[in-house]
Formats: C-alpha cells, sequence, structure tokens
C-alpha cells in the first residue's frame, strides 16, 4: 500500500467557518488508487490490495498511469434510484475471483468517488494544502468518464447538510482549505458528520453473555400487524440498562420470539425472548436488504405506541 489513509474525525455538528469546505460523504468503502505505468493496484484502507474486485475501475484508471498517481477516495455501488448501495459495494470488495469480479463489474458496476491526490509523477502532496492537492485532482480526472469523478465540494455547509438530510446520504466531511493530508492519523481538518434515521422499535429478546445482557433484539410492526425482525442493538445501552432488564422483564417472558425467522447468535449467548410490550427509539444509518438496522444506537426507552397490543407470542 503506497500510504495509510487519513481519517477525519467524528462530531455531532459541522463547523462553521470560512477555513472549511464541505463535500457529501458517499456510502462506500474506502479505496487508495496506486496508478503508475506498469499497472494499477487498489487497496483498502486496511491494507488488504483488492485490485482483482473491481476491474472496471483498473480500466478506467489505467490511461491516467503516464506516470505515477496516488488517489484517495470511496469505491460505490449505485442501486437501480441512483443511490449508493453499501451491501452491494460490500459485496464487490470481498470477490476474490476474477471470473466473478467480471460478472459483477457488467451486473453491479462500481464507480470511484475520488476526493484526494498526493502524488503526482515526482510530486509527492501530503504536505500540500488541500485547495493545492484539488487542483491536481481536478486536472486529472476526466470529466467525461462514466467510472471516474471527483467528490464535488461546497461553500456552505449547513445547505449541503440539509440536502444530505433529506436525501437521507451518509452524512457531510468538512475539510480545512489549508490542511495538510496526515497519512495514518484522525485529524481535525477533517470532521465528519453522519446524517442518521430514528425510529421507534419493541423489545423482543435480551442477548445474555455469561451472566450479563449484551444486548437487545428489535422488531417493528409491520403493516399487516405482524412483527419482523430488525437486528440486535447494544451501542448505547447503559450499564444501568442492562441490569434493569435483567431484573424487570421476569414478566414479559415467553417462549418463542413473536416473529418467524431464525435469529444469528455468538458462541456462548443466550436469548430471553420477551413479549413486545417494551420500546426504544433508536438512530440507524439505513435498514439493509434483508430489513437490518445498520449502525444502530440506542437513543432511550420510550412509552410504546398505542397500536402495539402487546400480544405478541410467537407465530
Amino acid at each position: 500500500m503506497p500510504f495509510a489513509p487519513m481519517e477525519p474525525i467524528l462530531s455531532r455538528s459541522l463547523p462553521r467557518d470560512p477555513a472549511y469546505v464541505y463535500q457529501v460523504k458517499w456510502d462506500g468503502v474506502r479505496l487508495l488508487a496506486d496508478v503508475a505505468p506498469d499497472g494499477v493496484r487498489l487497496w483498502s484502507k486496511k491494507g488488504v490490495d483488492v485490485t482483482l474486485a473491481f476491474p472496471e475501475l483498473v480500466a478506467a484508471l489505467k490511461p491516467l498511469g503516464q506516470r505515477r498517481r496516488w488517489l484517495d477516495g470511496e469505491a460505490v455501488v449505485l442501486n437501480g434510484e441512483g443511490r449508493p448501495s453499501f451491501a452491494d459495494v460490500v459485496r464487490r470488495i470481498r470477490v476474490r475471483h476474477a471470473d466473478k469480479a467480471q460478472g459483477y463489474a457488467r451486473t453491479l458496476p462500481a464507480r470511484y468517488a475520488v476526493f484526494d491526490c498526493l502524488r503526482d509523477g515526482e510530486a509527492v502532496l501530503f504536505a500540500q494544502p488541500w485547495e493545492v492537492r484539488q487542483e491536481y485532482l481536478h486536472n486529472l480526472i476526466p470529466v467525461n468518464s462514466e467510472v471516474l469523478f471527483a467528490v464535488e465540494t461546497f461553500a456552505d455547509g449547513m445547505a449541503l447538510w440539509t440536502r444530505v438530510v433529506a436525501r437521507g446520504e451518509e452524512g457531510v466531511v468538512a475539510k480545512r482549505r489549508h490542511g495538510l493530508y496526515v497519512p495514518g492519523k484522525r485529524h481535525g481538518d477533517w470532521v465528519k458528520v453522519k446524517a442518521s434515521r430514528e425510529g421507534v422499535f419493541a423489545v423482543v429478546g435480551l442477548v445474555e453473555h455469561i451472566g450479563r445482557i449484551r444486548s437487545v433484539l428489535l422488531a417493528e410492526r409491520t403493516a399487516d400487524g405482524a412483527w419482523a425482525y430488525v437486528g440486535r442493538v447494544a451501542s448505547g445501552l447503559s450499564e444501568r440498562e442492562r441490569r434493569l432488564l435483567a431484573s424487570g422483564t421476569a414478566h414479559l417472558v415467553t417462549e418463542s420470539p413473536p416473529f418467524r425467522g431464525a435469529v444469528e447468535r455468538q458462541r456462548g449467548e443466550r436469548v430471553r425472548w420477551l413479549i413486545p410490550r417494551l420500546a426504544v427509539c433508536v438512530q440507524y444509518r439505513e435498514k439493509t436488504p434483508d430489513g437490518r438496522l445498520r449502525h444502530p444506537k440506542l437513543v432511550g426507552f420510550v412509552v410504546p405506541p398505542a397500536d402495539w397490543t402487546g400480544d405478541g407470542e410467537g407465530q
């Protein structure tokens, strides 16, 4: 791998400072490109060579290899609505066989959202300000490419944030105009704010491990009044809440879940099923194609909606 990627710090709010510019955080996987006269290599942010997984990106980057270039960005796969699909791009990056990768290049084509240029020939750009690196980047990426594009930059962070939230996009990254690229570090010159959704879900199970509540299992009402499993949440669950759940839910225990289908369990875990009478507010990024909450975080316990009957014994 030519360099370790710089990472943004995570914040709850965007900096309101003219020293920063703002970009959409694409919902993809981080991808570093080493483009050279003798070929193209692609790397994940953990240093795994994933060149084989993205033949269409290699083909698009190859014409840029008149001299060595290092690029930083995100591989994204768009769904039928033109929105990034994280599940699909993860499926792509995990491919280890050339035939399968070529098939996915036709059925789940990827694009490379490039947001930084760290080398252009003999010019190594880590110590150059972001604005200078952007000049190199925009002079490099062809404007008519269907596969490569430079991530757009905005001066008004709050207007961009409003658009991102309205469209259900992943978030916004603020970058200091004069900031340098610090390889392998989280640095305040880049600030990331995630856009999240909220929902109210029923607690339908407690996952216990070695005598402690590890997480809670969640379900939601469907249009026909049935319950559907949406996953588990542990983030945001305090020790006090874990103790209260362990000691104060005996009256809700039931033998089976209120939904059909199996629930994934890790070794040593035991599930205590509950009648769905406890409600929690959960923040999450999105729902996966199989209906699971992605990146869930418990906000707090709330009053259950009026349409919950609480009789959800196993179906």
